[in-house]
């Protein structure tokens, strides 16, 4: 991927941010911790779709995947289903930083994996959490489906 600057930032810079963005702005910060999230994903997967446009979106976000591993965001493994599609997303940075919550935490991945998907699959897609670090899972999965 042709990037002309990457930043890094550490994992407690990043509990931080979204510590606080979750307490000051409550159901308005996660919908903000999601947004940032989706749009983040639809230019990772136009720039990859750009840099090879034969590809399938299937190979595609097998590309994504791999950059984002790159980048410190946990092993993705992404599933055509019958009636949806899943993702699934081991070591998420969002959710290591929690533990013992009652409810899936991730709004960035969520984002993230939303517009990845809409962007190649050219339809409103929504991921909606089902499994989560922070409830005790190995990993958190995602049910993609269109958007109502």
């Amino acid at each position: 991927m042709n990037t002309q600057a990457e930043v890094a930032f550490n994992i407690c810079m990043l509990r931080g941010l979204v510590r606080n963005i979750r307490e000051l702005l409550g159901t308005g910060g996660e919908a903000l911790l999601f947004c940032i999230g989706y749009q983040m994903g639809v230019e990772l997967a136009r720039t990859l779709k750009e840099e090879n446009p034969q590809e399938s979106p299937w190979q595609i976000l097998d590309r994504c995947g791999d950059e984002l591993f790159r980048a410190g965001w946990g092993k993705f493994e992404f599933i055509d289903a019958y009636e949806y599609k899943l993702a699934r997303v081991h070591g998420s940075w969002e959710c290591k930083m929690e533990r013992n919550r009652k409810k899936p935490y991730s709004q960035i991945y969520r984002g993230l994996i939303s517009g990845l998907f809409s962007e190649l699959f050219f339809q409103s897609l929504i991921a909606t959490e089902v499994k989560c670090l922070t409830c005790g899972y190995d990993f958190c999965e995602f049910k993609i489906k269109p958007r109502k």
